[in-house]
């Protein structure tokens, strides 16, 4: 059973389970894309926390993605 995706979302799917899709070429990622990716991933994650527990109030549901 073949379901066609967009390439966007067929994309980050394999990129997240590091499984390719029948007869697709995994993309190479170097080790140097890794660090930036967990570096972007840290800093994005520092700022979501520090601003909703400066701005408290509403803000404070979006502790849990940071």
């Amino acid at each position: 059973m073949k379901r066609d995706l967009p390439n966007w979302l067929q994309s980050l799917l394999t990129n997240l389970s590091a499984k390719p899709y029948y007869n697709e070429k995994p993309r190479q990622q170097t080790v140097l894309n890794h660090v930036w990716t967990t570096f972007l991933a840290l800093i994005v994650g520092v700022y979501i926390s520090t601003f909703s527990v400066i701005k408290s109030d509403f803000y404070l549901l979006l502790l849990p993605l940071g």
